[in-house]
């Protein structure tokens, strides 16, 4: 089980070193819900002790019904604690994948409920961004795989009684392990994130960088070993490579909450502004109906169309219709006289980023239009999309915020190419 909270004292070095007061800006947070409050604070120690338990009992003794038991109580011990919360959340996601396929579901619905919970109390908190990727994970929605190697049986024994060590505070003896496991498999990037993730947290920093590096050579899109090295950095006060690695980390995966929740708390901590927006995507489909008829269906999120969204109901709809419009082989352009032209389109011929960028360039037509009515509300997502445009960066804008199946087969390779550009977009239009 891997640390998953930004290490309040790393923000704290970084701002110590040469940072002006008056840079630093704190993000307003969100009223907290009744149920749950939002809490920074340490667990209290009956909570603390019993999740010790818990993880002992979990993580060493392989005795799932005592730490379901002790993971219960600790919540009881401490039932507006976030941490606490996170931490059975993360035990639950783990039963539901090992137990008899009739518990399954009840142990992954246990841990959807931590899960929301946890990301409705602090939606802006690394905790908030982890527990997000808890809830993808659990639907079954990723769509960004990480490079995996198939390593022998003895480094793989080594690496789960690192796990073990590690999840009880055993760092020294975790390291052993860790080191036997990347011994045997060399070429395992995650085992090198495991491994120096130890040492950060013996606080040895230089070691744990030269580790998280040596995991980035082996598989240069590994989220955790971008974003874990970002906290190191911070540990060793090199603040803009903090931002750089952030950065890294949601260029591997977009959809790596933690990494954007990461990145907004060192950003804002360090001064800079954060403008990412979340968007309610239109789903737009293709295929077959009942009756083995052609058809488009076009599903627009109620969140997406509701007030509460800032004006962003409008644009969401264009944005669909064009969409659907074009995938019935047909797009309108703006003639020389100002007026639409409807133009023919091969939907089959196109890549799923062309197909995307014709019905977001709708969307942001609709945007400006609106935008020059003095009655109509700001659009904050399509905004942020209009900002991109802007500034050259649609492609981008598109890739990291409205990535779905489609867009994913073709990102890796676009990745690849656009590295530099990615790292600019964010550097320039969302942390700048």
């Amino acid at each position: 089980m891997r640390r998953y909270a930004v290490p309040i004292l790393a923000v704290c070095t970084l701002l110590a070193v040469g940072m002006p007061a008056h840079a630093v800006k704190r993000a307003k947070k969100p009223d907290p819900a009744p149920a749950l409050e939002s809490a920074a604070k340490i667990p209290p120690a009956d909570a603390q002790a019993l999740l010790r338990e818990a993880n002992e009992l979990w993580q060493l003794k392989k005795d799932y019904d005592g730490a379901l038991a002790k993971f219960n109580q600790a919540v009881e011990a401490a039932p507006l604690d976030i941490p606490t919360r996170l931490q059975r959340a993360i035990f639950f996601e783990t039963v539901s994948g090992i137990v008899i396929p009739t518990e399954k579901q009840k142990f992954a619905d246990l841990a959807r409920q931590d899960y929301k919970s946890v990301a409705e109390v602090e939606p802006d908190s690394i905790r908030g961004g982890v527990a997000r990727d808890g809830l993808t994970r659990l639907s079954g929605t990723t769509l960004i795989e990480s490079k995996s190697v198939n390593c022998p049986k003895e480094a793989n024994e080594a690496h789960d009684r690192g796990e073990s060590l590690y999840a009880t505070d055993r760092f020294s003896e975790a390291v052993a392990e860790y080191e036997k496991a990347t011994t045997l498999c060399p070429g395992s990037a995650p085992l090198w994130v495991d491994h120096a993730d130890a040492y950060f947290l013996m606080e040895d920093y230089e070691k744990a960088k030269e580790l998280f590096t040596k995991a980035l050579t082996i598989d240069p899109w590994s989220r955790s070993g971008h974003r874990f090295l970002a906290d190191t950095e911070a540990k060793l006060s090199n603040g803009d490579e903090v931002i750089r690695q952030l950065e890294l980390a949601v260029i591997s995966d977009p959809l790596y909450e933690a990494g954007w929740s990461a990145l907004r708390t060192y950003a804002t901590g360090m001064g800079r502004k954060w403008t990412r927006v979340y968007g309610d995507k239109t789903a737009v489909t293709r295929g077959p109906d009942a009756n083995g008829q052609h058809q488009i269906t076009i599903s627009v999120s109620p969140e997406s169309t509701s007030d509460k969204k800032s004006g962003d109901g409008a644009m969401w709809i264009g944005y669909g219709a064009a969409k659907a419009n074009i995938l019935s082989g047909n797009t309108i352009d703006t003639g020389a006289d100002g007026q639409p032209v409807n133009r023919k389109v091969d939907p089959k011929t196109m890549s799923a980023l062309e197909i995307e960028c014709e019905a977001v360039k709708v969307a942001l037509q609709i945007e400006r239009e609106l935008a020059a009515g003095a009655s109509s509300k700001p659009s904050a997502f399509w905004s942020m999309m209009a900002r991109a445009e802007r500034g050259g960066f649609l492609d981008e804008a598109i890739f990291l915020h409205m990535l779905d199946a489609s867009l994913a087969s073709e990102y890796k390779e676009f990745r690849d190419v656009n590295a530099d550009r990615l790292v600019t977009y964010l550097d320039t239009v969302i942390v700048p």
